[in-house]
């Protein structure tokens, strides 16, 4: 599935070639509440599908689920207020060796902004209700714990990279396909 958007989230399903679509392009309704911006991302926990997305302005990132890949979704909530040092932030989360990680970006590095943005990620909970307990944004720093490599940084078992140069985003959305699945 290709998921996109702007004040309204879009989905369409792919055939095996993964380059052309299969079907039409339906509109994902997300209420008011938590009125979607950009930035879809969709996971699948405990048999249904979570919908995270950027949503107001400066950006929040909130989430919906549903039942099924193509909605409807019921808005559930926040996971993580605004990063003050960035207006933007958009979200992946995957699942790496058991463990469910939150992605999102700030303005993190000595050097940056909303448009010089630094990759985070954090360890994310589910409730037993399956609800997303609220991550806290980071403002200050890339990720919680850093150990300096090379030109980026790496925070527990390996998910977590502060890019400080942009050749480095190609590398880190083929890990992120390639440790996605729905």
């Amino acid at each position: 599935y290709l998921t996109w958007g702007n004040r309204e989230c879009y989905i369409v399903k792919l055939k095996d070639n993964m380059i052309e679509t299969e079907g039409e392009v339906k509109r994902i309704h997300i209420d008011e509440s938590h009125p979607f911006t950009e930035a879809p991302w969709i996971h699948k926990h405990d048999g249904k599908y979570y919908l995270t997305y950027a949503s107001e302005w400066p950006e929040k990132i909130a989430y919906a689920v549903a039942d099924h890949i193509e909605g409807p979704y019921e808005t559930k909530g926040i996971i993580s207020e605004i990063a003050g040092n960035s207006n933007t932030t958009h979200p992946a989360i995957v699942n790496f060796k058991g463990q469910w990680i939150f992605i999102s970006h700030n303005g993190g590095l000595p050097t940056g902004t909303s448009y010089s943005r630094s990759v985070v990620a954090e360890p994310m909970e589910y409730n037993a209700d399956g609800s997303i307990k609220p991550i806290p944004p980071i403002v200050n720093r890339p990720c919680l714990k850093t150990n300096p490599r090379e030109n980026f940084n790496i925070v527990f078992t390996g998910i977590c990279f502060s890019c400080q140069f942009s050749q480095l985003r190609t590398n880190i959305s083929r890990l992120f396909v390639v440790t996605t699945s729905i």
